[in-house]
């Protein structure tokens, strides 16, 4: 659902991938946009019912199995799948200032998120999950789900841009 969202809602001049296979990494989401950069995307299926114990570096959840087990946050491997890439793309001399303030950095911004698919914004304000989950690095259920009253094509872009701007 999510790529079908990505793709019929998003700029025609935007390129979604879907797990591409970046030297050994494999981000679920990378979008690139001529006026947006490249933005990674974490994405998880939990629910408020997986979700036991949160804070910046690991989540304790139950897992498929049933079973509690602590993960690394989804935020910090977007971070961590979204520098990966940066620094993969730092090696390419057309990609990066040589000179200047900003020398061996990208032209172009970049950022990283989390998709929460099972999610809502009431969720989040039930569980009181702000402070661990930012939602300026989040997309939740309503957002990504054209099928939902709420859903706003506005919205969604305009998250997508912000996630550059938090990250």
């Amino acid at each position: 659902m999510l790529f079908r969202t990505l793709k019929t809602f998003l700029p025609d001049d935007y390129i979604v991938y879907y797990e591409p296979e970046i030297q050994g990494r494999r981000p679920d989401f990378v979008i690139i946009g001529p006026d947006l950069g490249i933005v990674v995307l974490e994405v998880k299926n939990y629910t408020l019912s997986t979700l036991l114990q949160l804070n910046n570096d690991e989540w304790t959840i139950v897992n498929r199995a049933g079973e509690q087990t602590t993960v690394k946050s989804p935020f910090k491997q977007a971070r961590e799948n979204a520098f990966h890439i940066v620094n993969v793309l730092k090696r390419d001399k057309n990609l990066v200032h040589l000179e200047g303030k900003y020398r061996f950095q990208l032209k172009f911004p970049y950022g990283y998120g989390v998709v929460f698919t099972r999610l809502t914004q009431k969720d989040l304000v039930k569980k009181q999950l702000y402070p661990v989950i930012d939602p300026n690095l989040c997309l939740l259920r309503d957002e990504i789900d054209p099928d939902k009253e709420s859903f706003s094509e506005e919205v969604l872009f305009e998250k997508i841009l912000n996630i550059i701007s938090f990250a």
